[in-house]
C-alpha cells in the first residue's frame, strides 16, 4: 500500500467548543488522540478552518494539506462553510477527504431539530457525497440510512465504513463538586444526554410523575439528567420546576466533568436511554462498559449497541417505563441479574479500536484515490482558461487573427512523482504551422517551468498535438498548469488535456 505522507485532522469543532467534551466532540477528540498514537503524532497534523482554508492549529501557520495527504473531518461539519470546498480539495488539490455520517435525523425526523437544520443537512451530505473520498458511519443503521439517501437522491456511490464508537471513559481525574459528592452517597437512576426533544426526557418525567401519583409509598431514587439544555425543552424544564410531585426527585446537572461523570456512573443503580432515534448512543455503551443495567428505547441503532443485554421499551409509552422502573425497585434481583449478564457478556469497545478502523479506511481510500487519480483528463472548455480562444462546450477553439495564450490552466495540485502531459486537438488549416507548449507550477505570477516544447501542425493533425517530456518533483506541486500559445494566427481546436503519472 502506498505510503501516506501526512494525515490532517480537522479539529474546528473542538477548537470552538468551550464546555466538557460530549457527543461528537468526545468522538472527535478521542479519535484524534488515538490516531496520533497509532500513526505517529508527528505525522498527524491538527488543523482548523481559518481564513478560507484548513490550516495548522498554530495561529501563525499558513500551511495547508499538501497534495497526496489525507484530511479527516468528523466534527459538527454540517453548518460550516468548508463543506463547499471538499470537492475542490479532492479534485483540484489531490487530497483524500474522509468525512463522517453520525446520523440523518434532521432529514428523517425534522420535527426533532431546530431552525433550518433539516433544510441544509441534506445539502451538507450532497457536498460530502460529491466531494469526499469515503464516508465513515457510526453504525450499520446510519450506513443504511446514508446509502438510502444517496440512492433516493441519485448521488454516485462512494466507499463507506462502519466504525462502532469506543465507550471507555477517561481516567478518573479532576475535582468533584459538592452536589455530585452528595449524589454519590445514594442510589440514582442516570440519564446522560443533552436535554433536547429527540432525547425524550419527557418520557421519564411523565413516568416519574405516574409513579409518584399512583405509588406514593414507593421509595424512588433520584432521577439525574446529565447534559446541557438544548432546543425545544422549555416547557419540560418548567414542568420539572413546578410539578409538586417531582420536587426533589429529578436533578439536573448541566456542567459535568469527566471525573464527575465517572463518579455518577459508578453509583447509578440503573441507566436509562429513552431516545426517539440515535445514530449510535454513546452513553449507552459507556453505561454497559461500566457494568450497569440499562433500560433503553428500541429505536434507531440502540439495539446495535446493547444487543440482548439490556431491556428495550417503546419511547412512546411512559406507562411502560414507569412499570419497568417500579418492577425493578420492588424486585432488586432484576437489576442484579441484568448487571451480571452485562458483566459476563459485554465486550467494551476501546477508542483505539475505533481509531484503527478509521485509519485503515483512510489508507484504503487514499490507495483508491492514488490508483484512480491519473490520468487526470481535463476538458479545456470547462477546466482551463484562455486569453484568445472561445469556449465551445468542452473544447477551446481559436481562429485568426487571434494569437498569444490560447490555453492555460487548470491550476491543480498533485503529489510528488514523475509525470507527463498530453494535449489532443485538431486544425482545419491547410498550411503547416507550430504551436508552443509549456508546463509550469508554483507561484502564478512567476511559475517554475517543468517541461516545454513545440508541436508541428498540418491539416492531417486530428488527435495528439503534443506530449511533454517526463518531469519529476520530490515535493507536491501546486498550481500546475499547461500553457499553449500561438505566435501566428491559426485555426485550432483543443479537445483534451491529460496529466499522466509515469506509472499510470
Amino acid at each position: 500500500m502506498q505510503q501516506i505522507p501526512q494525515i490532517w485532522f480537522n479539529l474546528t469543532s473542538s477548537h470552538n467548543w468551550n464546555r466538557p467534551p460530549v457527543g461528537i466532540i468526545r468522538v472527535e477528540q478521542s479519535i484524534y488522540k488515538e490516531i496520533g498514537q497509532l500513526f505517529g503524532s508527528e505525522r498527524i497534523i491538527p488543523c482548523i478552518w481559518r481564513d478560507g482554508a484548513f490550516r495548522r492549529v498554530d495561529n501563525d501557520s499558513n500551511e495547508t494539506p499538501p497534495p497526496g495527504s489525507i484530511l479527516i473531518t468528523m466534527g459538527l461539519d454540517w453548518d460550516q462553510p468548508y463543506k463547499e470546498t471538499l470537492f475542490d480539495l479532492r479534485k483540484k488539490h489531490s487530497v483524500t477527504v474522509i468525512a463522517c455520517c453520525y446520523d440523518l435525523i434532521p432529514v428523517l425526523f425534522p420535527q426533532y431539530c431546530v431552525g433550518e437544520v433539516a433544510a441544509y443537512f441534506k445539502e451538507y451530505f450532497a457536498a460530502v457525497n460529491w466531494g469526499a473520498s469515503g464516508v465513515l458511519c457510526i453504525s450499520r443503521n446510519s450506513e443504511k440510512d446514508y446509502l438510502e439517501l444517496c440512492r433516493d437522491s441519485g448521488w454516485p456511490s462512494i466507499p463507506t465504513c462502519v466504525m462502532p464508537l469506543g465507550d471507555n471513559l477517561p481516567a478518573d481525574k479532576g475535582e468533584v463538586t459538592t452536589e455530585v459528592r452528595q449524589l454519590r452517597s445514594q442510589p440514582i437512576i442516570l440519564f446522560v444526554s443533552t436535554i433536547e426533544r429527540r432525547k425524550n426526557h419527557q418520557c421519564l418525567v411523565q413516568a416519574y410523575h405516574l409513579l409518584r401519583r399512583t405509588r406514593p409509598d414507593l421509595k424512588l431514587p433520584k432521577l439525574v439528567f446529565v447534559g446541557m439544555p438544548g432546543w425545544g425543552v422549555g416547557d419540560l424544564l418548567k414542568d420539572i420546576e413546578l410539578d409538586p410531585l417531582l420536587k426533589d426527585h429529578i436533578v439536573l446537572l448541566h456542567h459535568v466533568s469527566d471525573a464527575e461523570l465517572l463518579a455518577l456512573y459508578k453509583v447509578a443503580m440503573l441507566c436509562v436511554y429513552p431516545s426517539f432515534y440515535e445514530g449510535w448512543g454513546l452513553p449507552l455503551g459507556e453505561a454497559l462498559a461500566m457494568g450497569k443495567p440499562v433500560f433503553s428505547s428500541d429505536a434507531g441503532s440502540l439495539p446495535e449497541v446493547g444487543g440482548d443485554l439490556i431491556r428495550y421499551l417503546s419511547p412512546f409509552n411512559p406507562s411502560a417505563w414507569a412499570e419497568a422502573i417500579r418492577e425493578a425497585l420492588e424486585n432488586p434481583a432484576i437489576l442484579e441479574q441484568q448487571a451480571s449478564r452485562v458483566a459476563a457478556g459485554y465486550r467494551s469497545r476501546e477508542w483505539k479500536d475505533t481509531a484503527e478502523v478509521v485509519l485503515n479506511f483512510a489508507k484504503e481510500c487514499h490507495a483508491l484515490d492514488s490508483a484512480g487519480r491519473f490520468p487526470l483528463v481535463l476538458n479545456p472548455g470547462y477546466d482551463c482558461s484562455t486569453g484568445s480562444s472561445k469556449h465551445i462546450g468542452p473544447f477551446l477553439s481559436v481562429a485568426p487573427p487571434s494569437v498569444g495564450y490560447i490555453l492555460y490552466g487548470p491550476f491543480v495540485s498533485i503529489p510528488e512523482g514523475r509525470y507527463y502531459i498530453t494535449v489532443d486537438g485538431s486544425t482545419e488549416d491547410t498550411a503547416d504551422g507550430e504551436v508552443m507548449f509549456d508546463v509550469c507550477a508554483g507561484d502564478k505570477e512567476s511559475p517554475v517551468i517543468l517541461a516545454y516544447g513545440d508541436a508541428a501542425l498540418c491539416s492531417t493533425t486530428s488527435s495528439l498535438l503534443w506530449r511533454s517530456e517526463i518531469f519529476s518533483s520530490e515535493t507536491p506541486l501546486s498550481n500546475l498548469q499547461v500553457r499553449c500559445s500561438l505566435k501566428a494566427p491559426r485555426n485550432i481546436t483543443i479537445h483534451k488535456v491529460a496529466i499522466h503519472s509515469e506509472s499510470s
